[in-house]
C-alpha cells in the first residue's frame, strides 16, 4: 500500500471526519504540506482500528512542545507504520502514515553526552 493512498483509505475505514486539514490539526513542525486531510477520533476507537486492520501496535511515544502526544504505530512484520498525534484536549488524528518502518535501537543512555 502506497504512502499516497493510505491516508484515504485509513479515513474511509475509520468512518471519521476528515474535513480539516492537517496544518490545523498537527503540531507545527510535525508537518508540512498535507495532501490530505487526516482521520481524527478517540484515541481508543484509532489504536483498536491499527491493531485489527494493520496489527500495529505502539513503538515510539514522545511529547512535542505544544503538549501533544506524538505515538508511532508500526508492523515490524510488514513494515508499515502509521504517526498519530493527541492534542491535550483529546482529540487524536492520523497525520502519516507509510511502509519501509525500521526499529533501531540507540547505543547512547538519555542523558549521557554524545
Amino acid at each position: 500500500m502506497s504512502t499516497n493512498t493510505r491516508l484515504p483509505t485509513l479515513a474511509s475505514r475509520f468512518g471519521l471526519a476528515t474535513g480539516l486539514a492537517v496544518a490545523m490539526l498537527a503540531s507545527p513542525g510535525i508537518l508540512g504540506t498535507a495532501e490530505a486531510a487526516p482521520a481524527c477520533g478517540k484515541h481508543a476507537d484509532i489504536v483498536d482500528k491499527l491493531a485489527d486492520a494493520y496489527k500495529e501496535f505502539r513503538s515510539s511515544v514522545m511529547v512535542d512542545s505544544q503538549g501533544n502526544l506524538v505515538e508511532v504505530y508500526s508492523n515490524l512484520d510488514t513494515g508499515t507504520w502509521t504517526l498519530l498525534v493527541t492534542r491535550p484536549r483529546g482529540r487524536t488524528c492520523v497525520v502519516s502514515s507509510g511502509e519501509n518502518f525500521i526499529n533501531t535501537v540507540s547505543d547512547r543512555v538519555v542523558g549521557e553526552p554524545a
